[in-house]
């Protein structure tokens, strides 16, 4: 009996792994800078401050623009210069019509005098495209959150920032080395 429920279920994976097409998609990868504000939320509303961040996502299973995509993330940032924090989880890409929703339930770590982990929630919305033909994918939009720590500090934040695609930031810098290289001969 334990040799036929085995194999029963090797046939079923192997027969939904053949059957899904767009599971062998290529892998879609985005990298964005994120400058934006935040507020805290304890008792009181605090001061507004400074968000920073740097993000970094791969989206599996796409196989065009209006496809559903899953995915692990990561994003670095900071709150007001004041702290550096680590976000890891996933990331579930949501086709809207001509926008895509990106939720992203990221856990964090918090690295500051008051450390303590968390749980964070990302939700992206904009312009998300599909590269046909290379792994880089750009995006532009906006992305709200939510930052909770389970440490002391008991943080609560609320943070509100633009995505900039990190390839179309580069490319002042990629001109600018290209122009000096040139002129330098």
């Amino acid at each position: 009996m334990r040799v036929l429920r085995g194999m029963l279920a090797v046939a079923c994976s192997a027969g939904a792994l053949s059957w899904s097409g767009a599971g062998w998609a290529r892998p879609q990868a985005n990298v964005g800078v994120l400058p934006g504000v935040c507020g805290a939320f304890q008792e009181s509303a605090g001061p507004v401050c400074f968000h920073g961040a740097v993000s970094a996502d791969v989206m599996f299973g796409r196989d065009s623009a209006r496809s559903w995509g899953i995915g692990p993330a990561l994003q670095l940032a900071t709150a007001g210069f004041d702290d550096v924090r680590l976000h890891v989880g996933g990331s579930l890409q949501v086709p809207l019509a001509d926008l895509q929703l990106v939720v992203s339930p990221l856990p964090y770590y918090r690295f500051a005098p008051d450390a303590e982990f968390g749980a964070g929630l990302r939700a992206f919305i904009g312009s998300r495209s599909y590269n046909y033909t290379a792994d880089y994918v750009a995006a532009f939009g906006l992305e709200a959150g939510l930052d909770w720590g389970f440490g002391a500090a008991r943080e609560r934040q609320v943070v509100i920032a633009a995505h900039l695609d990190g390839m179309w930031m580069a490319v002042p810098i990629i001109a600018l080395v290209s122009w000096l290289r040139c002129c330098d001969e």
